[in-house]
């Protein structure tokens, strides 16, 4: 009896240094010029993250955020695409090492999405993901290889990803189109 409770007390203080490991270790914050520059790289949008980025250690390690804006194009009735107040998301860490990558619920309080369609049927959801593919067809007029999943070279595992769920919490959206006057407003928007 006693050797499981010294195993036990074992894994707990092994567990409590691994976190103060990490709490000093890594701060998130320095990863944010990071994120927005691969945002701007594969939207071509500005990600503005005017809060901190914290820890969050229960009921599961994960991160907290904090006033996050993903800007829209000049132009456009409101600066913002999407925003939120506050998001947190868990992360399991054991699958990390064998590059997967399992994110808890996240969960948004006070987000905002804007949708504007103007006049000139232009959108700010247009050009939001750009197009990487390109065609593989060769001049001979031979089928294109069918796609294949990314065979691992060394580092170069790919990672899987998976998303437990969202919870929305006094959410809000806008959809305007301008070509026909009619916009569609939700407010106090709670999902999960």
């Amino acid at each position: 009896m006693k050797k499981i409770i010294y195993i036990l007390l074992g894994i707990a203080v092994a567990a409590l240094l691994a976190i103060v490991t990490l709490i000093s270790l890594i701060d998130p914050n320095q990863f944010k010029p990071q994120l927005a520059e691969q945002v701007r790289k594969s939207m071509g949008r500005e990600l503005v993250m005017a809060g901190e980025i914290d820890w969050r250690f229960w009921p599961s390690l994960g991160l907290s955020l904090e006033q996050v804006a993903l800007r829209n194009p000049d132009g456009f009735a409101e600066p913002d695409l999407v925003r939120f107040e506050q998001g947190e998301a868990s992360v399991a860490l054991l699958p990390l090492l064998s590059h997967r990558l399992e994110i808890g619920k996240v969960t948004l309080s006070g987000a905002h999405l804007f949708i504007q369609t103007k006049v000139d049927g232009s959108s700010n959801l247009s050009g939001l993901i750009k197009d990487n593919t390109a065609s593989t067809a060769t001049a001979t007029s031979e089928p294109a290889a069918p796609s294949t999943t990314p065979v691992p070279t060394g580092d170069k595992q790919p990672w899987q990803i998976s998303l437990q769920g969202v919870a929305l919490s006094q959410a809000s959206a806008l959809v305007q189109d301008d070509r026909s006057g009619t916009s569609l407003r939700l407010d106090r928007l709670d999902l999960d």
